[in-house]
């Protein structure tokens, strides 16, 4: 972590080196008009000794929808005590949670959203006046859709960026045979329709081919 407090991004903005209508007047705010940004924070509990930590945000994908992302809120958990504990200040906050079996995909629109929370409209040179206040940025995703689309962000807002990943899920097992969804779901349901299996059958395979959180078997894309 930087020792220096001035060095750090955040710095810019809690110490009003960032005008708050950047975008619109161009003109450099007053001190005091900090205060709005410093209470939003400390609204939460924290410190002003918090605040001369560099602030590390963490951007998960946790949802309750899907397997992919269902126990990423315990690893977030993890990870903001190792940021407390190396001397940072994590502000954790969700971010789009993309998975096909369950809506239509679009890294772009996941990869503009979260750019425009951390960095604001015009980006890191031409921050925003709402822009999220950050030294560096922990990316908490899983699957195919979110882990690019992350990736294109943090490529875009520039900052130092760790990305920790929810891993795969285990191959289910199906009358003894070990099954994955999308790969072995389209076999099985092709004998389905040739009869070469029941409904029960198919009910069953629905019952084990996802048995645990992680990404899809296949890691398709």
């Amino acid at each position: 972590m930087m020792t220096h407090r001035q060095d750090l991004r955040t710095y810019r903005f809690l110490a009003c080196k960032i005008s708050w209508s950047a975008v619109k007047m161009r003109k450099p705010r007053s001190e005091r008009m900090s205060w709005i940004l410093k209470a939003l924070i400390k609204s939460g509990g924290y410190t002003d000794y918090d605040l001369e930590r560099p602030i590390i945000d963490v951007v998960n994908t946790w949802s309750e929808w899907n397997p992919g992302h269902n126990h990423l809120r315990m690893i977030s958990e993890a990870v903001k005590r190792g940021v407390w504990s190396a001397g940072g200040f994590p502000i954790e906050y969700n971010t789009v949670s993309l998975c096909p079996g369950q809506s239509l995909p679009n890294r772009n629109l996941l990869a503009l959203q979260t750019e425009s929370v951390i960095c604001g409209v015009g980006g890191e040179r031409d921050p925003a006046p709402y822009a999220e206040p950050a030294d560096a940025v922990i990316f908490i995703c899983s699957c195919d859709k979110d882990v690019p689309a992350l990736l294109m962000a943090a490529a875009r807002i520039n900052l130092p960026s760790i990305f920790v990943l929810g891993g795969s899920m285990f191959p289910g097992n199906w009358k003894g045979e070990d099954v994955v969804c999308c790969t072995d779901a389209q076999r099985l349901e092709r004998d389905l329709r040739a009869g070469k299996i029941t409904e029960t059958d198919w009910k069953e395979f629905q019952r084990c081919v996802m048995p645990c959180s992680g990404a899809c078997g296949p890691m398709g894309t």
